[in-house]
């Protein structure tokens, strides 16, 4: 029997002893994301409730989009959306976190409201999709499309988070759409992902497919106004014959550097005797950008267990495969 050097065993003995604790550690993050409190419940609904509309022929209420990778831009436009006394509720057009961790939805869900003292509802965004994915953004915010409504004003709330709406959903829609007919003068659609990408030979938005089948039914049912985000900037147009909106620069980094498009904002959506008018609101923000992405990249990595069990896996690889390559070289037997 060979007799193995000291310094060997020592060697082995501490790869074991690491290779156990990296298997204990994403035991453990495995158990933490699954007992852990989540940082809210039925978010949705319980802010739709909250919503008080004192006239709904003259209310006013706030969308942006994309707020990921920010604390600081993020919290300056929560505070200006708060300060506004006409402003009665918020809608976020998704991508509030880079990936669907608890970490990350406690993050924004406690600047949501340490900054902002107003129903805020959400839709589902990409990046939503990622980590947690549906089951944990259903857990926290409930269905990903809903509807509801305020006077002769009908609000729609889709899921195009993974760049198409299936079957059920667009039966739903349909059937919303109808009812809408008689009860509503304006239809607003909420989604995150845009029909069509408004800037030259870019794509960034859904497969012509799906957005000719949207801006048929859009159409067919007289849809007032599409608000979009996506595409980190700001944008406005028409999609055959249907006016759109596309705001993108709630926090998260911008795609270009053009003024007229590319700022950090949100939108100002005022309904006023069956008047819809929609006004963009600049956000001023103190401090160099990089810094704000990266405060929030090392917070929400730092403490996100998808990364660390990530991570962790890797060292288990990186300890198991060099003795199976050992193993292999020497050959059976051996």
């Amino acid at each position: 029997m060979r007799e193995v050097p000291l310094t060997e065993a020592r060697r082995i003995s501490l790869r074991f002893f690491v290779l156990l604790g990296a298997l204990g550690a994403i035991l453990g993050l495995e158990f933490y994301e699954h007992v852990c409190a989540l940082p809210a419940t039925d978010w949705n609904t319980r802010n739709l409730s909250r919503i008080r509309i004192k006239d709904p022929h003259d209310f006013s209420f706030a969308v942006f989009g994309d707020s990921q990778f920010s604390i600081y831009a993020f919290e300056s436009l929560l505070r200006d959306i708060d300060q506004d006394p006409e402003i009665s509720f918020v809608i976020a057009l998704g991508d509030m976190v880079h990936s669907g961790s608890k970490t990350s939805y406690s993050l924004f869900l406690d600047l949501i409201q340490k900054n902002l003292h107003k129903p805020l509802v959400t839709v589902i965004g990409n990046h939503e999709l990622k980590g947690g994915g549906y089951p944990l953004y259903t857990r926290i915010f409930g269905r990903p499309y809903y509807s509801f409504r305020i006077g002769r004003t009908c609000f729609l709330i889709l899921d195009d988070a993974a760049r198409k709406l299936n079957l059920k959903e667009r039966s739903w829609l349909e059937g919303e759409l109808r009812k809408s007919r008689d009860l509503c003068d304006h239809r607003l659609v909420f989604l995150h992902i845009p029909l069509y990408d408004p800037r030259p030979h870019e794509y960034h938005c859904l497969p012509e497919k799906e957005a000719k089948f949207l801006s048929r039914v859009f159409r067919g049912y007289g849809v007032s106004h599409v608000f979009a985000g996506h595409i980190h900037g700001y944008f406005h147009g028409n999609w055959n014959g249907i006016p759109y909106t596309i705001t993108g620069g709630a926090g998260a980094r911008l795609y270009g550097g053009d003024p007229r498009h590319f700022f950090y904002h949100y939108l100002k959506v005022k309904v006023i005797n069956g008047v819809l008018d929609v006004e963009v609101k600049p956000i001023f923000v103190p401090g160099p950008k990089w810094f704000d992405h990266t405060l929030y990249f090392v917070y929400t990595y730092l403490f996100d267990p998808h990364w660390l069990e990530a991570a962790l896996w890797m060292i288990v690889l990186g300890l198991i495969f060099p003795l199976i390559w050992k193993k292999f070289r020497k050959g059976p037997g051996k």
